[in-house]
Formats: structure tokens, sequence, C-alpha cells
């Protein structure tokens, strides 16, 4: 995976070393730029290299709930573990730099671009099966789990970089 994702990082990093002149960096943004990209890299690496065998047949489950209840009943076996907990944190990091106004996806509501984003992934894993390129399975409830996973990063970084709020000012305002 990494030998995937730090090359494009370094290029990534190296383009924008070299635009100093024309955009205006600022230092803990570029980090957070450069990150993401290497969050990306990986998670294309991920979700649509890494295992992707060519099959003669579609693997895929469109009943909701389907596949998660049947982790649920194998707990806590390994598999149940590493899909379960796999889907939702593998796609939290979009919640985090959502916060942050780092998205590949114009400003929509939070809700929205959870579910965009594997709607996506999911997409393009079937998409690689019809154009012979390897195939993983589509599953509605990976959906359903990196949807969640990206709401509950994203209130989690809210929470936890929230200013808090002036107690006097609050009763001020509200009329205490």
């Amino acid at each position: 995976m990494l030998s995937f994702a730090i090359p494009i990082t370094l290029i990534y990093f190296i383009v924008r070393i070299c635009l100093l002149k024309v955009f205006r960096i600022t230092w803990v943004r570029e980090v957070l730029n450069i990150s993401f990209v290497l969050y990306i890299s990986s998670l294309v690496f991920i979700v649509w290299l890494y295992y992707a065998t060519q099959t003669d047949y579609v693997l895929y489950n469109l009943i909701p709930f389907k596949t998660i209840i049947e982790y649920v009943q194998e707990f806590p076996s390994s598999t149940a573990i590493k899909n379960i907990v796999g889907n939702l944190a593998i796609c939290m990091p979009f919640g985090f730099y959502y916060y942050f106004n780092l998205r590949i996806i114009p400003k929509i509501n939070i809700a929205v671009y959870a579910v965009i984003i594997p709607v996506i992934i999911e997409s393009i894993q079937l998409l690689m099966y019809f154009i012979n390129l390897g195939m993983r399975a589509v599953d509605i409830d990976d959906v359903i789990l990196n949807c969640s996973g990206i709401i509950i990063a994203y209130y989690m970084t809210k929470s936890l970089f929230q200013k808090k709020r002036n107690p006097a000012k609050l009763r001020r305002t509200v009329g205490y």
C-alpha cells in the first residue's frame, strides 16, 4: 500500500512546492492536504486494487443489514471484527477532512456527502468488474458502514475542535 501511496503523495508535494509563488500556502492547511492525498491514495489501493481478482460473476449484496447481521451473529470472529470495524474506520477520515473543509465533493450537507462517497466506492468496484480490472464484492452494508464511519468521525472531530462557549456570555444572550 505504501509503495502506491507514497509516490503519489511525493508527486503532490513536489507540485505544491513548484506552485509556492503562484498560490499562497498556509502550512497547517498544506499538512492537511498532504495527509489527505496520502489517505486517498491509500484508500484507492485498499478498496480497488488490494485483492481485486477477476471472477466470472458479480459478488454483490443489495439487502440492507444482511451481512452486518451475519457478522454480528459470528461476533467476535476475526472476519466479523475486520469487516465491521474496517468498513467503519476506512471512511472515517472523510468525516475528519470534511470538518476542516477538505472535500472532494463541493459543499454539501454532511449526510449527503456521507452517502455519496461510499456509493462512489462501491460503484467503481462494480465498474471494475465490467471492464475486467478485478472484482471486489459490492455490498449495500459496506455503504451503510462507510457512511456511518464518515458521520461518526465528523461529529467526533466537531466535538473535539469546536470552541468552548463562554458560559457568562451564553447566560446574557439567553436572558438568565
